[in-house]
């Protein structure tokens, strides 16, 4: 038999090194193939996810989200001064992973499901990370089965669902670990540059990456001997001067390209225009580093150890350059993010805690669930008992690089973020997920005999795999019960829950929450209808399924014409309920305590439980939605359209600062036109206990009016009537006419086109208590007789001087008018009302001042020409009368109540 001779060529390998690069690349063959199957699953299962939840449940998710709204808009126009802007925007997050979503809006539209399907570029990144790491820690086959382990946990498959910086923070974490590994202690000068580049853009996604990476990256730089060589021969630190020289040149025209075109940005960024030489150090080191060769050194006896040393030196300072110049990005323009982030981490004002039960909890429920962490608890029990029986402990300091860097990135991680922090959850911790996988998938392998490790291997993927399909479809809720099992301490379900492990549309991602596009739309509707250019929409609900930001995405996304204002915790520092009268449309929930403002809370009570409230007054239910927890949320629409010509706030203003002294207990204000209402609220103080009607009810007067006017009267000592627009509103003087038929008229004033009348409740006496004889020159009117009201007792402040005046006036009226003054016991003019000459009973009421100190007051009453302003002479029994005034009598003002 003649062998192909082909055989012997390089079709196939025919050494040992060259079969083992044909196994190695077979394995990055297996390793891609493995990834991209398990992403395109993912992608495919989380599509479906998310076409099934319409409820982003939290505020930390739709935050990030809105984030990248604000990118895209940066970005519309991708350039230099765009992209640094982008960059320069936030001061507490950095960028990346939002701006990764921005190019997937770009790619394929704005979306939530767009932004939250990016996380497929981690998760990718995660899985190729894990599948070098635990291949470089037991081979392919442990790389196979922890890359089919890690997508299984369910903080790992939850998270990708959602746009949280944690997902991708865990996968470049990975990326990092996997590249610092394969640097094989810097000695690799390719992956050691790509490791400053994926630690760069951990940074860029989150600052807490210095937790995870931190220890390890000490450890291989340790057990590198670079730290050794830049201490025993700090000249190998010595740079070119030649090629530094070139490096820093290049570096200052690479950065002023950088900074210069959006100097216009830099400038407000702390560090202003000095970010140009920052940046060009920084690239100066990067291109410093790819021009300069690696120089060994000899040395007598360890020429091959030296020449190591200095080479991972060399490329350990190459890679510490690309980091820092791509984290920089964000880092240098927000330096002053520092304190934001000790704020958030350790100075919050609910104080410091030690969260190690917290973190436990959230490792066995969310991270890992009960069912794999029973897997890694006997396997790590069986681990350690061989390891210990095997004298363990003195092989304690014989670890490989790989052991030690996988137990610092899980241990230290937990440690730091357990220790007397301000706030703990789930996601910050999830990035130290992968050691759990490799070392499961390693612990499986590891079983003996084969059968016991096939039938172990089968039933943990088989397990993973049916929670993870649990999980994510709802179609299968019926099986979510059969992971549930008793035990003596009660019952405990092994699949993941918790915060984070969110169903598609069940529980707290019940559609019945999605509420916002409804609301929306009804908005958008009125507006086309009305004509209006943009209506404003109040918000006074925050809830994980509704706040403020689902509101925000629609409104960017779909309905652009709505402007709306977070009423809820009202960061503005005004009051909430005055804001409420700006607004076209309200929200409220009313189950309104959580994370809502004290001040929030009380208005929203106040509207829910006073129907006669001024608001109410204003404003009508237009729509109600009973949500699945049991709240009701409710949509409130403006009553009345505007008048014309519209209010004038100044004039409004002018009336407050008049007449708002005056205003308390037992006051109420009549508004005509009533869309005075939405100005009177807005400025009249929530102190101020008056009751307010707008009237006529509904815009047109009727019986209900008048129902209002009288319960008014019944109740009120005082009450002021805002009359504008009068002859469109109440064209035939219903409200002004009852007013004057069953009431006694006070002070009237005219503010701009705003005409204020006052009025107490009574009625004008028949007789005259106090007759009198009082004449007035050249008229022939004589005042007959007066009633006074109070002369029994005293008159409070903030009370009214009913006054009923008897005329006899034979002649012609015109151009006579009547002023009635109340003068203090120092003489000076206290209260004052003018008004028309009108035959026989005239009835008039004064107005005691609030401010009004106790004593004697003296009433008087005259008349004057109201062409001139100039008084009539008056005479009492016929004697003339000092100042043309009759007078009434004496009225004591007590001390306030």
């Amino acid at each position: 038999m003649k062998l192909d001779s082909s055989l012997s060529t390089g079709r196939f390998p025919t050494t040992s090194r060259a079969w083992g690069e044909t196994r190695a690349a077979a394995q990055r063959w297996l390793g891609a193939a493995v990834v991209g199957a398990l992403t395109l699953l993912y992608a495919v299962v989380n599509w479906a996810w998310l076409r099934a939840n319409v409820v982003t449940y939290g505020w930390d998710r739709m935050d990030h989200l809105i984030s990248t709204l604000a990118y895209n808009d940066i970005l519309r126009s991708v350039n230099l001064h765009s992209l640094f802007a982008a960059f320069a925007w936030s001061d507490y997050y950095p960028p990346l992973v939002h701006l990764v979503a921005v190019a997937g809006y770009k790619l394929f539209g704005v979306n939530e499901d767009v932004a939250a399907l990016t996380n497929l570029i981690y998760f990718a990144i995660l899985l190729g990370a894990v599948w070098n790491i635990a291949r470089r820690t037991a081979g392919p086959a442990v790389a196979l089965l922890a890359t089919l382990v890690v997508p299984t946990f369910p903080m790992i498959f939850a998270m990708s669902r959602y746009l949280y910086l944690d997902f991708a923070l865990t996968g470049l974490v990975a990326a990092s670990v996997a590249t610092l590994l394969a640097s094989e202690r810097f000695t690799r000068r390719g992956p050691a540059l790509l490791f400053g580049l994926a630690l760069g853009a951990a940074f860029l996604v989150k600052w807490t990456v210095a937790a995870f990476l931190a220890v390890p990256l000490a450890v291989v730089l340790w057990r590198s001997g670079a730290l050794v060589e830049a201490v025993r021969h700090p000249t190998a630190l010595r740079p070119d001067g030649r090629r530094l020289a070139v490096a820093v040149l290049i570096g200052l025209v690479l950065a002023s390209l950088w900074v210069w075109p959006a100097r216009d940005v830099a400038v407000q960024q702390p560090l202003g225009l000095v970010l140009i030489p920052l940046f060009g150090l920084l690239t100066a080191g990067v291109v410093y580093a790819l021009l300069s060769a690696v120089q060994t050194r000899a040395a007598a006896g360890g020429e091959e150890r030296e020449d190591r040393r200095g080479k991972a030196l060399a490329n350990a300072l190459s890679a510490g350059a690309v980091g820092a110049l791509t984290l920089s990005l964000w880092y240098l323009p927000n330096i002053n993010f520092l304190l934001g982030f000790y704020i958030n981490a350790y100075g919050k004002p609910a104080g410091r805690i030690w969260a190690y039960d917290k973190y436990l909890n959230y490792i066995v429920t969310e991270q890992l669930s009960p069912l794999y962490t029973a897997v890694f608890v006997l396997l790590a029990a069986a681990f350690l008992w061989a390891w210990a029986w095997r004298g363990g402990l003195r092989r304690l300091f014989v670890l490989d690089d790989t052991t030690l860097v996988l137990l610092a990135w899980a241990v230290v991680p937990f440690l730091i973020f357990s220790s007397r922090v301000s706030t703990a959850h789930s996601r910050y911790l999830m990035p130290f997920l992968p050691p759990f996988a490799i070392w499961i998938a390693a612990g499986l392998w590891r079983l003996r005999p084969v059968a016991l490790r096939t039938a172990a291997v089968a039933l943990v993927l088989l397990l993973g795999w049916a929670q993870f399909a649990v999980i994510s479809f709802d179609g299968l809720d019926a099986w979510r019960h059969r992971f549930v099992v008793s035990l003596p301490t009660g019952p405990v379900d092994l699949l993941g829950h918790g915060f984070s492990i969110q169903y598609p549309a069940v529980g707290v991602t019940n559609p019945g929450f999605a509420i916002a596009p409804d609301a929306l739309s009804i908005l958008e509707r009125d507006r086309q209808a009305r004509g209006r250019e943009r209506v404003t929409l109040g918000l006074v609900v925050n809830a994980y399924q509704l706040h403020e930001k689902h509101f925000l995405y629609q409104i960017y996304t779909h309905f652009p014409r709505v402007l709306l204002r977070e009423l809820a915790r009202n960061w503005s520092g005004r009051p909430t309920y005055p804001q409420l009268f700006e607004m076209d449309y309200v929200l409220l929930d009313d189950t309104h305590t959580y994370r809502t403002a004290e001040e929030s809370q009380r208005v929203t009570e106040r509207i829910l439980t006073h129907p006669d409230d001024l608001f109410n007054q204003a404003f009508r239910e237009r729509h109600r939605w009973d949500l699945p927890s049991g709240e009701t949320i409710l949509l409130y629409e403006r009553r009345f359209a505007e008048t014309q010509p519209g209010i004038s706030p100044e004039t409004y203003q002018t009336f407050m600062q008049t007449l708002g002294p005056e205003l308390g207990e037992g006051d109420a204000l009549i508004l005509t036109a009533p869309d005075q209402a939405y100005i009177m609220g807005l400025l009249m103080p929530e102190e101020i206990p008056v009751q307010v009607a707008a009237l006529p009810a509904g815009g047109v007067a009727t019986e209900a009016s008048i129902a209002t006017l009288r319960d008014l009267a019944q109740h009120s000592r005082r009450l002021f009537l805002l009359s504008r627009n009068s002859t469109a509103v109440d064209p035939s003087g219903q409200i002004e006419g009852w007013l004057r038929a069953n009431t006694l008229p006070g002070p009237e004033v005219r503010i701009n086109d705003l005409r204020v009348v006052a009025f107490a409740p009574g009625t004008p006496a028949s007789t005259a208590a106090i007759p009198l004889n009082a004449g007035f020159a050249e008229t022939g009117v004589k005042l007959a007789g007066a009633t006074l009201g109070g002369m029994a007792g005293t008159v409070q402040p903030g009370g009214t001087l009913p006054l009923t005046l008897f005329w006899e006036t034979p002649g012609d009226l015109a151009d006579l008018k009547v002023f009635v003054q109340l003068l203090g016991p120092d003489g000076a003019l206290v209260a004052q009302r003018d008004t028309t000459l009108s035959a026989g009973v005239q009835p008039n009421a004064l107005f005691i001042p609030r401010a009004a100190v106790p004593g004697a007051y003296r009433l008087i009453v005259g008349l004057y020409r109201d062409s001139s302003g100039q008084r009539l002479a008056a005479t009492l029994n016929g004697r003339p009368l000092p100042d043309r005034a009759v007078p009434i009598g004496t009225i004591r003002v007590g001390a306030p109540r």
